[in-house]
């Protein structure tokens, strides 16, 4: 999964804009274990170009044939709509009512506020040590292809958080469960 870095829609995302960077992958690895943990990835050619630097995780689960994901995923367009008010939680209750709309509404929050089970931990760039900033969190489409047409879009009860240091072109993974 990708976004844009250019162009009129991204006028509003000028904080968050990579000047090496014409495209964001949004990568991980949904087929192994390497998931669970947080992993880090280096972006170079405008962001055609991802290079694993660190993943954490020494389990060797695999999952089911049946089950995965091809790689890579196949290209589909996507629609961008601005969040409305509900998925924009201001207390418990529209917090609870917002999660439960991931999923099965959209597959993907970009910028704006992110939903948390657990506030994240340890976002310090692994080259400059400056912290990542939030860029998207993708989830599975809990019903098979209402949302994502082209593949069975479920790898699993859990939020794959994206963090970006501009700095440095790296992207961080982390999941956390739903």
């Amino acid at each position: 999964m990708t976004i844009e870095l250019y162009g009129a829609h991204c006028n509003e995302r000028k904080g968050y804009r990579v000047n090496e960077l014409n495209i964001l992958p949004f990568v991980s690895c949904l087929n192994c274990a390497m998931v669970w943990e947080p992993q880090y990835f280096q972006l170079s050619d405008g962001g055609k170009t991802v290079q694993i630097i660190k993943q954490q995780n020494t389990e060797e689960w695999i999952m089911e044939e049946e089950d995965k994901l091809p790689v890579s995923l196949p290209k589909t367009t996507v629609k961008l709509i601005n969040m409305k008010n509900e998925d924009i939680p201001t207390d418990e209750d529209s917090y609870w009512e917002a999660f439960d709309l991931f999923g099965s509404e959209y597959v993907c929050r970009l910028l704006g506020a992110p939903l948390y089970a657990d506030l994240p931990e340890h976002l310090a760039c692994p080259t400059c040590s400056k912290e990542m900033k939030y860029v998207a969190t993708i989830t599975q489409d809990i019903e098979e292809r209402e949302l994502i047409s082209v593949v069975d879009f479920q790898f699993g009860e859990m939020n794959i958080y994206y963090y970006l240091c501009k700095d440095c072109s790296i992207i961080k993974t982390e999941t956390q469960s739903t």
